[in-house]
């Protein structure tokens, strides 16, 4: 559902193209000339990336690599409300989007141009190798070939591989027939003017870097967990989504993943998220939340269980389970209808003409033909008796079977010979019936003895046919497999049936994820007495008295700050302090209880106005995601780029330590320009950066109250300093870091020497203090003529040397 919206937004630049065709409709006169947009689409494991290219505006626009599953319907409602739409996909995606929107539509769709690249044009391999083609026009010209390859990747948030793919696949295509791209330069250049993230519409945009930075979602776990490792609860590492995970249900922990990884920023869609969970856990909401709780723990994984039908491959279970989710899922419907005003997801249900009726009808006519006691005992498909008459039959016939082979072996024993004293009928699939006689009771047992047929042996005994097993074979054959056969028959038709609703099922599938989404919720805010946010038009962020939600699930202690910027004034916020402060626990609060509120979940703190954000960057200098032959400094200005290049009035961006790996003067001159950007532009985003340096201070003040200085809180205690991890108005540029260390317990020995060691340092002289002396030396020369050993002040020789240059310099 969510990927609806995305899409919807993704399309927008249709409408820019209509505009676009009024403007220079009279360039290209008719429909020949009409322009195209080429879509490329990489499609892996469940995940999407997109590159929008216009060939007339030239500019380049992407999607970062997105969560996309089979629920989403995206394809029906927009891809095919564009007519001059090019679609470059390879066939693996096809075949996945197909199984979505159904071939026959995918193809015959008016207007809609599907292209087939071959897979192996889908590389970040084939990308480097034919970088050459493209021209990119804010590129440095003096770049060479890793330089250039660099600054392509430069382009796309980090981890985005199948944005890299879905470019060389448009990139082939678009190389392969050059005449078509009506480019300026010549044939063999792709002329891009800038290149643009597809922002999604009403979609908050958070990149995998800024949610490991955060601890939202461990994206590693979840790989393994994916995987089918489990990880012990040793290593399990504390995140945001452990907290709010409070979902009963396979598909209800999905569904969170989703919500998580695609944070929105419509306000109507937060609101009614909000709303509900204020419901839940208040008045009427409290007890239905309870009841609901209950009937979800019999909801089992209807997708996987309709897949596995899709294919013929259910498992006996799977019958066992379907049944118990219709029943639970009926239950749930009946129990949130009469609150459809307080909970959006059963408005939204019958908003898509949902009829509750089919999940009932399907579940009594599973109950009426599946006998689930025996299907759980014999581990197959049983059918209830009284469903077919002949299939009865056989059952009876089965089930008296026992009983007269049993006597029919004793008459048996009484025709042999003496010696043998036991003997048995038994039944072989496909062999029929036998004799069965223990090979210690005959000398030869592959003799024919009186009126028996010899037919194999095994390791104890010796099998044979003679004209009792062969009336068996004529009167009762193979009923057991005739009775599998019919029951798979029947199986195979309910199945067929079953499959008809899968439309129903799911949808009533999706509820259930969704309403446990909201008790999950609801269960984390009483569970951690989070609060409300107040979402408002005016663009701003006051919280209050908020704290950082990791900390609380590992300390009772728990410290809370207020922070407060709006439009007006207060757009930067320079935050300083000593190292182990709370600087980054600080930023990571504002920033989760942004992201928190895009998501619909109350937020950890005593009260919050914000206003609804486009993006949230993090700009930091530790190791935070992996990109291979990539630096961290270099991941470092990557991100950066991508938020500055796609900033606005609502983003909000954390610089923690930015680039710190670099030399101390190049950060500074990088942060200060960065920040003066920011300040110049119309629309100054939301930026917090932390520091210790006192030069980016002293070039920000000339910006008055558009800056805002914030310390974290220390006081001096017994010869050390104390941090009280308490934000407040001030500034504090001591780094403290040697007396951080002997506070967490580094050897006193390695602190004291550290103490003497900075003491020594501070003393010996920098190259521009050497410069520096050099200069003042020669002032005091020229003043006292120590050159002619006079020892008076000579006029002529100071001014006519550089004097005056000399004594500019020192100032």
């Amino acid at each position: 559902m969510i990927m609806n919206k995305l899409i919807d937004h993704m399309f927008c630049i249709s409408r820019c193209k209509k505009q676009w065709d009024k403007q220079t409709r009279h360039l290209f006169p008719m429909s020949s000339c009409e322009p195209q947009l080429y879509l490329s689409v990489c499609i892996a494991q469940e995940k999407i990336g997109l590159v929008l290219w216009n060939p007339y505006t030239h500019i380049l626009q992407y999607m970062p690599d997105s969560p996309f599953s089979l629920e989403d319907k995206w394809l029906k409602q927009s891809l095919f409300s564009n007519d001059r739409l090019v679609i470059l996909i390879t066939e693996p995606s096809l075949k996945f989007i197909s199984s979505i929107v159904g071939t026959d539509k995918f193809h015959i769709s008016s207007g809609i141009q599907t292209e087939i690249i071959p897979q192996s044009y889908y590389s970040e391999q084939f990308l480097m190798d034919s970088h050459q083609v493209m021209s990119i026009s804010f590129m440095p010209n003096t770049l060479g070939d890793f330089g250039r390859k660099t600054f392509i990747k430069s382009l796309f948030p980090a981890n985005s591989k199948l944005v890299l793919r879905a470019l060389s696949g448009l990139l082939y295509r678009l190389t392969r027939n050059a005449d078509d791209l009506h480019l300026t330069l010549n044939q063999n250049i792709l002329d891009i003017v800038d290149v643009q993230l597809l922002q999604r519409q009403h979609m908050l945009f958070v990149d995998k870097s800024a949610m490991k930075y955060l601890q939202i979602i461990d994206f590693h776990e979840t790989y393994k967990v994916s995987k089918g490792i489990l990880p012990s609860e040793a290593n399990i590492s504390p995140t945001l989504f452990k907290i709010l995970n409070h979902c009963l249900t396979t598909q209800g922990t999905a569904e969170l993943r989703k919500w998580m990884g695609s944070p929105i920023s419509s306000e109507e869609i937060i609101t009614r998220r909000l709303d509900a969970v204020e419901f839940f856990l208040g008045g009427k909401g409290t007890q239905l939340l309870s009841e609901i709780r209950t009937v979800l723990k019999r909801v089992g994984n209807t997708q996987k269980i309709i897949l596995r039908m899709q294919t013929s491959s259910a498992i006996p279970s799977d019958w066992r389970i379907i049944i118990h989710t219709l029943d639970a899922m009926e239950a749930l419907i009946t129990m949130c209808k009469p609150y459809c005003e307080k909970l959006y997801p059963v408005q939204e249900l019958f908003l898509a003409k949902f009829d509750p009726a089919i999940i009932g009808s399907v579940k009594s006519w599973l109950i009426h033909v599946i006998d689930t006691e025996k299907t759980e005992k014999e581990q197959r498909f049983v059918v209830r008796r009284g469903v077919d008459t002949t299939l009865d039959k056989w059952n009876e016939t089965y089930a008296c079977l026992p009983d007269l082979l049993s006597q029919l072996a004793e008459d048996e024993l009484g025709k042999l010979r003496e010696n043998i004293r036991t003997c048995g009928l038994i039944y072989f699939p496909l062999v029929g019936y036998l004799l069965k006689i223990p090979k210690v009771e005959v000398e030869t047992p592959d003799i024919q003895l009186s009126g028996l047929e010899f037919a194999f042996t095994d390791n104890e005994m010796a099998y044979y046919r003679n004209e009792t097993t062969r009336i068996l074979d004529q009167r009762y054959g193979d009923v057991m497999y005739a009775i599998v056969d019919a029951e798979t028959t029947i199986m195979h038709h309910l199945q067929d049936r079953l499959l008809i609703y899968t439309q129903s099922i799911l949808q009533a599938s999706q509820f259930a994820a969704e309403i446990d989404c909201l008790c999950a919720f609801a269960m984390a805010a009483k569970h951690m007495e989070w609060t409300r946010p107040k979402i408002v038009d005016e663009n701003c962020i006051h919280i209050y008295k908020g704290w950082y939600p990791i900390q609380q699930t590992v300390s009772t202690n728990i410290i809370k700050n207020s922070f407060y910027s709006d439009g007006s004034k207060h757009k930067i916020t320079l935050l300083t302090g000593p190292n182990g402060s709370g600087k980054s626990i600080y930023m990571k609060t504002i920033a989760l209880i942004t992201y928190l509120t895009h998501i619909g979940s109350y937020i950890p703190a005593e009260g919050a106005k914000i206003s609804t954000f486009d993006a949230i960057h993090i700009l930091t200098g530790t190791d935070s995601t992996e990109r291979d032959n990539c630096s961290t400094y270099m991941m470092a200005l990557q991100m950066a780029s991508v938020a500055l290049r796609n900033l606005t009035s609502k983003t909000l961006i954390i610089m923690d330590e930015f680039a710190k790996s670099v030399n101390k003067l190049e950060l500074d001159a990088l942060t200060i320009a960065m920040a003066e950007f920011l300040l110049l532009k119309n629309e100054c985003p939301y930026t917090i950066i932390a520091t210790h340096n006192h030069k980016i201070l002293r070039q920000l003040q000339m910006y008055g109250p558009q800056v805002q200085y914030l310390t974290m809180r220390t006081v001096p205690h017994e010869g050390r300093v104390v941090c009280l991890y308490e934000a407040v108005n001030g500034l504090n540029l001591r780094s403290e870091a040697i007396s951080t260390a002997n506070a967490i317990g580094l050897p006193e020995k390695i602190t004291e020497r550290a103490l003497s060691l900075k003491d020594f340092l501070s003393t010996i002289p920098t190259s521009r203090m050497k410069n520096r002396n050099k200069r003042v030396k020669t002032v005091l020369k020229l003043l006292h003529g120590t050159d002619t050993g006079s020892g008076g002040i000579t006029l002529d020789k100071i001014f006519n040397s550089n004097f005056h240059e000399l004594l500019e310099s020192l100032d």
